[in-house]
């Protein structure tokens, strides 16, 4: 999603209201290359981070949860 290569998933972390030791849905989910992956979890502020790389990271997994939900 920020550099556009091949990714993996990874969890909005600031999406929705969560417990301790749980992941947002799976309608929060962007990818995300290894590289960046592991970036954005060294830099510790989620938000901050997308903001950085000029990405609305929420909107993107709203719309495309939207247009292809969940897989029946």
């Amino acid at each position: 999603m920020v550099c556009r290569r091949a990714g993996e998933a990874h969890h909005l972390q600031f999406a929705e209201k969560r417990g301790v030791g749980y992941k947002t849905g799976d309608n929060w989910v962007v990818p995300l290359c290894r590289d960046c992956h592991t970036d954005l979890h060294a830099y510790g502020n989620e938000r901050v981070w997308w903001a950085l790389n000029g990405v609305d990271a929420k909107e993107w997994a709203y719309i495309n949860w939207q247009k292809y939900g969940e897989i029946k």
